[in-house]
């Protein structure tokens, strides 16, 4: 199961962001669709923090 889980988010290329985004993730819905988030391990909380374009997440054209 746990397995899969990777497999299904490495093909969403799902990734650290760096920058100002640093401790967040994001992941590609569609081409430029993208879902920023955030896990805090801690608690066992998914955060998700922004959807939408690169452009209109991330601030980047």
């Amino acid at each position: 199961m746990q397995r899969q889980a990777h497999v299904k988010l490495a093909s969403l290329h799902d990734h650290a962001l760096k920058g100002a985004h640093s401790g967040e993730r994001a992941l590609h819905i569609a081409p430029d669709w993208l879902l920023v988030y955030k896990v805090d391990a801690e608690a066992l909380i998914l955060k998700l923090l922004a959807t939408g374009t690169h452009r209109d997440t991330l601030n980047i054209e």
